[in-house]
């Protein structure tokens, strides 16, 4: 099961959402969200530096293509949230259908981070999934 996961890489993409990991600018801007990232990660400025690293790296062609998701065999659903700002349902849908044994679904006003999500909401999901 996934959430919000964002499939459609380009270098726009990837560029437009590496600006927003700039450590320096968070900490003056938002220094609230700089000390949840301390709480939640320790070292967040090397976390967010190797989260850049990654969304480069898939908007250079190391992201999941349809055919290789078509690969997996296993039970598998995406999900999104309906207020999520950064992954499209498109995208979410087009791989949930290229993938052999997938489902897309929309949880309603939920927005992208998941640490916007309810716990409570979402772990119901996830049981309902795997039961």
């Amino acid at each position: 099961m996934t959430l919000g996961t964002k499939f459609d890489w380009t270098k726009e993409s990837a560029a437009k959402e590496t600006k927003m990991l700039n450590p320096d600018v968070i900490e003056t801007k938002v220094p609230a969200f700089a000390a949840q990232l301390q709480q939640l990660h320790g070292d967040w400025r090397k976390m967010l530096g190797k989260t850049a690293e990654m969304m480069l790296a898939l908007a250079n062609d190391a992201a999941l293509t349809e055919k290789e998701l078509s690969k997996i065999l296993h039970e598998v659903q995406i999900t999104l949230g309906s207020e999520d700002n950064m992954v499209g349902q498109e995208e979410s849908m087009k791989m949930a259908a290229a993938m052999t044994n997938a489902k897309f679904k929309l949880l309603e006003n939920l927005k992208h981070p998941i640490e916007k999500a309810d716990a409570n909401m979402l772990a119901g999901e996830i049981l309902s999934f795997i039961s």
